[in-house]
């Protein structure tokens, strides 16, 4: 559907002279990965809205996608695979959120697992490969928003907007575990061809 769309847009485009034929796949890409992001974050709306935590989402999703952006991790490689387990991803951090309320319990686990991101990211994708000076940057970059991201959450205490303290940290575990799962994956992968 997102391909039918993408294409028809890139035609248009080129008819009215707007792009040269030579660009349309170019275009349709970006359009595609436009569309594909407005209906994912539409997704996320919709279990928001229909959980009654439409804010924490967005909230989750404005410190998780920065951190996932620079430390990578597992990645599906099946699209609605993919789709599924963000959905999932995004809506559990919510729903833990509101039922945990051991902060302890939340900044051990957050203080484990930024030393996790830490001393793993950057792990790169099969869609995004790194040179070794982007690797070096992104490390860089990932631990600055590991900083920025604590000391975030102990304002956030500081001032008992505790929910806030919850969602940060949470993003942090995730992030940990799925670039733990791509170290275990990886390593499989390299293993099974030595």
């Amino acid at each position: 559907m997102f391909d039918f769309i993408s294409y028809t847009i890139s035609d248009y485009f080129i008819k009215i002279n707007k792009i040269q034929f030579e660009d349309r796949e170019i275009f349709a890409y970006g359009i595609r990965r436009l569309l594909l992001n407005i209906f994912i974050l539409l997704c996320f709306s919709i279990i928001g809205l229909a959980t009654n935590s439409i804010y924490e989402i967005y909230v989750f999703l404005l410190f998780f996608v920065p951190l996932r952006k620079y430390a990578g991790g597992f990645h599906f490689h099946n699209s609605y695979l993919c789709f599924i387990f963000s959905c999932i991803c995004v809506y559990i951090p919510v729903l833990i959120s509101k039922y945990i309320n051991n902060i302890n319990i939340f900044l051990l686990c957050g203080i484990m697992s930024s030393l996790v991101i830490i001393s793993l990211a950057p792990i790169q994708s099969k869609n995004k490969n790194l040179s070794d000076n982007e690797k070096t940057i992104y490390k860089i970059i990932t631990k600055k928003i590991i900083v920025v991201y604590i000391a975030l959450s102990i304002l956030f205490y500081i001032n008992e907007l505790i929910l806030f303290v919850k969602i940060i940290i949470l993003g942090i575990i995730i992030e940990a575990i799925l670039l733990f799962v791509a170290k275990i994956k990886y390593y499989f992968i390299n293993k099974k061809g030595d």
